[in-house]
């Protein structure tokens, strides 16, 4: 009996020491894609966390970070196939950009105010003190582009 116990127990504590393990293994993983800047490794991930939002499946993508500002800026064409543009607005409180003139283009990467004329342009940002990060979606051609200003 006392030997069942002493297996029992070896079994829990074991399992226990396993969990606890998974457990920090994976919050350090986290915490590595949160803190991660260069845009070789976790990019789409880093972003989902700063953004946070979901960067839908994607056919292109390009990014660039600049240390001396610590802004990471990236844009990506969305793979249309199977993806519910307006849904994704809804999900993530996107609002419709009535006027070209509201907002500041020059913050984005690889944006053309020339193929824009046509867009159908949403807008999603949060200018907090603790973290800036300004997002923006063109339901017509599928773009996305997200800018994020790091406060650490």
């Amino acid at each position: 009996m006392l030997k069942k116990k002493k297996g029992t127990i070896i079994i829990l504590t074991s399992i226990v020491i396993i969990c606890v393990s998974a457990s920090m293994g994976f919050i350090g993983l986290v915490n590595s894609i949160r803190d991660e800047r260069s845009c070789e490794w976790a990019n789409i991930d880093n972003i989902e966390i700063h953004a946070h939002m979901d960067v839908p499946k994607v056919t292109k993508w390009d990014c660039d970070y600049e240390k001396e500002s610590n802004t990471k800026r990236a844009s990506f064409t969305i793979d249309q196939n199977n993806f519910d543009v307006d849904q994704y607005i809804k999900a993530y409180k996107f609002k419709r950009l009535d006027s070209f003139t509201k907002f500041e283009y020059g913050r984005f990467l690889n944006l053309k105010m020339e193929f824009l004329s046509d867009s159908d342009l949403y807008y999603k940002k949060n200018p907090s003190d603790e973290e800036c990060y300004d997002v923006l979606l063109d339901k017509t051609t599928g773009r996305l582009w997200v800018t994020i200003k790091y406060q650490d």
